[in-house]
C-alpha cells in the first residue's frame, strides 16, 4: 500500500514538474539570470527561457536556459511565448478593492471594518497568536494589491501578511475580457479561514477572468458566474491617503485620481464638504448628472427619481424632450457633484413664515364676566349713534320749550 502511495506522490510531483517546465518564456530585453546576488548568465532579447517552479517577491521567477544556465530573472524583462503582452494600463496599475473609496469618500479608516469584518472581530485573537502581543490592527493594515503582469499574478497585503502567487501559462486577450490560465504555485498559511485561502489551493490551476471597465475591473474565477471581487485601479498616491487615513495622519486629497467607469460613472462619490449643502430641488425623474453641461459629456452618475440636489450655478437654456430650461450645476444628498438639465428639476417651495394674530378681546374665564368688545375704529363711527347725544339734545329742547311759555304768561299778565 505504501509502495502504491509513494509511487502516486512521485507521479504527482512528476506531472506538475512536466506542465511547468512546459511554460515558456521570451526575453523582451537584453537582461541577465542570477543566484545569491551573483550573475550565473546573460541572455538576449529574444532568447527562449523555462519555467523552474519558484516565484520570488512576486516580481522574480525561476528560469532556465535552453543551454541549461539557471537562475532568476525579473519578470518585467520577459513575457509568455505565444500569447501577447498585457497593455501597461493593466500592468502599471495598483488594483485593489473598490469598496476602499468609501474609506476615503467618508474620511474614516475604521469604515473599513464593514467590508473586512476580520479587523473587528479577529484581529486580536489572531495577532496574539502569531505575535504574542497586542498591537493596533491599523500597523498591519494595507490595501490588498492584485499584481497582474504577464507572467505571474499575484495577491498579496490582505489579513495580515497574506500572499498568493500565481504563474502564468496562457493569455487571451479579447477586447476588454482578459482570461489568464495559471498555477497557484505559493500560497500564506497563516491565516487559512480567509476566502482567498479556502478558494485557491496550491498546485491547482484556474482561469482568472478579468472585465474591464475603465478603471474597474470584475474578477471571475473558472467562469463568469462565480465573481471573486471588484477592483479598481489606482496610482500609488490614493494608497497613501488610505493608509493616512486609516492610521489618522494628515492626508491631500487634492492628489487623489478618482475611479470612473469606461462611461464616466463613478461607484462611490468622490470627498466633498457638505457642511453647506442645502436641499434646493427634487428630480421629478431619473436624471444622469455629467462632467459638462451637455449631452455627449460623460456621466458621472445617475440620480434617481425624487433624488435631493442642491443647485449651485446655472448654464446656457437648451430644449431636450421639448422642454426649454438651463442647464445647472448641482451638488446631490449624496455627494456627487456635475450639470444636468434642468427640465427635469423642481424647486422646494420656500417656507413662508407663519404670522399668528393677537386678539385684544380678553379671554372669558370662570372668574370673570363676559365683557363686550370695546370699537376702537373712530373715525368709522357715527357720533349719532350712540346714546349720549341724543340725551343731550332732548335736554336742550325741553329748556328751550319751558323760556317760551315762561315769556308768553308774562306777556299776558
Amino acid at each position: 500500500m505504501r509502495k502504491y502511495i509513494l509511487f502516486a506522490l512521485i507521479l504527482l510531483v512528476f506531472c506538475k514538474s512536466v506542465y511547468c517546465e512546459s511554460i515558456t518564456y521570451v526575453t523582451l530585453q537584453d537582461s541577465y539570470l542570477e543566484q545569491n546576488f551573483v550573475r550565473t548568465a546573460t541572455v538576449t532579447e529574444r532568447d527562449i527561457l523555462i519555467f523552474r517552479n519558484r516565484i520570488r517577491e512576486h516580481s522574480q521567477i525561476f528560469v532556465r536556459t535552453e543551454n541549461g544556465k539557471e537562475g532568476w530573472i525579473n519578470t518585467a524583462h520577459i513575457s509568455l511565448k505565444d500569447s501577447l503582452p498585457l497593455t501597461d494600463s493593466i500592468t502599471s496599475k495598483y488594483w485593489t478593492y473598490s469598496y476602499y473609496q468609501d474609506i476615503i469618500s467618508k474620511r474614516n479608516g475604521e469604515v473599513l471594518f464593514e467590508y473586512e469584518p476580520f479587523w473587528q472581530n479577529e484581529y486580536d485573537d489572531f495577532i496574539m497568536r502569531s505575535m504574542g502581543d497586542k498591537i493596533s490592527w491599523w500597523r498591519y493594515s494595507s490595501p490588498t494589491r492584485f499584481d497582474i503582469r504577464d507572467t505571474v499574478c499575484s495577491i498579496h497585503n490582505f489579513s495580515v501578511s497574506g500572499y498568493i502567487d500565481f504563474v502564468n501559462t496562457k493569455i487571451q486577450q479579447d477586447n476588454n475580457i482578459i482570461t489568464i490560465q495559471v498555477i497557484c504555485v505559493n500560497k500564506s498559511d497563516d491565516h487559512p479561514e480567509y476566502y482567498l485561502n479556502q478558494i485557491f489551493n496550491e498546485g491547482e490551476t484556474y482561469s482568472l477572468i478579468f472585465k474591464i471597465d475603465g478603471n474597474y475591473m470584475d474578477v471571475f474565477v473558472n467562469n463568469e458566474e462565480k465573481k471573486l471581487c471588484t477592483l479598481i485601479g489606482v496610482e500609488e498616491s490614493f494608497i497613501k491617503t488610505i493608509n493616512s487615513i486609516t492610521k489618522d495622519e494628515p492626508f491631500d486629497l487634492s492628489q487623489i485620481i478618482w475611479p470612473r467607469r469606461a462611461n464616466g460613472t463613478m461607484d462611490y462619490p468622490p470627498p466633498i464638504d457638505m457642511n453647506s449643502y442645502k436641499t434646493t430641488h427634487h428630480t421629478t425623474d431619473n436624471l444622469r448628472l455629467r462632467d459638462n453641461p451637455n449631452t455627449s459629456s460623460l456621466m458621472v452618475t445617475t440620480l434617481s427619481k425624487g433624488s435631493a440636489v442642491q443647485v449651485l450655478e446655472t448654464g446656457e437654456m437648451q430644449t431636450i424632450d421639448g422642454i426649454t430650461a438651463p442647464w445647472v450645476k448641482v451638488l446631490s444628498e449624496s455627494g456627487y457633484t456635475g450639470w444636468c438639465f434642468s427640465g427635469y428639476l423642481e424647486a422646494i417651495p420656500k417656507e413662508e413664515p407663519v404670522i399668528v394674530p393677537v386678539s385684544t378681546t380678553p379671554e372669558p374665564s370662570e372668574h370673570t364676566e363676559n365683557i363686550e368688545p370695546v370699537r376702537s375704529d373712530i373715525s368709522k363711527t357715527n357720533v349719532f349713534d350712540t346714546p349720549i347725544p341724543v340725551a343731550v339734545g332732548g335736554g336742550i329742547v325741553l329748556v328751550a320749550v319751558g323760556i317760551i311759555l315762561v315769556v308768553k304768561r308774562k306777556k299776558k299778565n
